[in-house]
């Protein structure tokens, strides 16, 4: 994933990816992840929030904004891999260029995975009540139905949790699909349980961290 795809302030753009490649044909010598990276800066945004106390309230802000952006993201598998092939050399930018068909709406695979398999399209801000009771809703019935030991919430090794989605990434959102294909319902279902185990994981890791920052 490059500036290209990404809006905003394009210098920010690598904060939100880590290109780890994934070569399923071993395409010959894919590069490397940049030094910069979404396990970096999301390490460095939590080490300024814990330590904020000594800074100022914008500075307090804007890394508890990012945190919580950047949590999220690096638990989407397709924000931490690049994808070579014979047909994507250069790499599918974290299925960006990765073409999908979801029941005759084309796009792309990264787009797919965003939006939690077509689960999630988003909520007008600021939140209404209703929109807050139905989303405290959601995060119940996640946590119902997906639990985790302690060790694994409790792991803050930001480069751990984006090598755990890049597994996320082979075995799933990669899995069992072709480039330009028509995305199957046995494929949408598991993508969407695996986006949600992903999500359960993240609020539990987040929450926790918080807790420890903020109190």
């Amino acid at each position: 994933i490059n500036a290209e795809y990404m809006g905003g302030i394009s210098s920010m753009s690598p904060w939100h990816y880590i290109n780890q490649p994934y070569s399923p044909n071993n395409i010959p010598n894919p590069p490397k992840p940049e030094s910069q990276n979404i396990a970096t800066v999301t390490k460095e945004m939590w080490n300024s929030l814990k330590y904020s106390q000594h800074s100022g309230k914008w500075a307090r802000a804007f890394a508890l904004l990012n945190y919580v952006h950047l949590v999220g993201d690096i638990h989407q598998p397709l924000h931490c891999v690049n994808m070579f092939s014979a047909q994507f050399p250069n790499g599918d930018v974290g299925g960006v260029k990765y073409n999908v068909s979801f029941f005759g709406r084309a796009m792309d695979l990264h787009s797919f995975w965003d939006k939690l398999g077509m689960q999630y399209h988003g909520f007008n801000r600021p939140l209404s009540q209703s929109d807050r009771r139905y989303l405290d809703h959601i995060a119940l019935g996640l946590m119902h139905n997906f639990t985790f030991p302690s060790s694994k919430i409790n792991n803050y090794n930001t480069y751990s949790w984006a090598k755990d989605s890049l597994q996320v990434a082979k075995s799933v959102a990669y899995a069992e699909i072709q480039p330009d294909s028509l995305l199957s319902q046995q494929y949408v279902d598991k993508a969407r349980e695996s986006a949600l185990q992903q999500v359960t994981l993240a609020g539990l890791r987040l929450a926790r961290q918080l807790q420890q920052a903020l109190s």
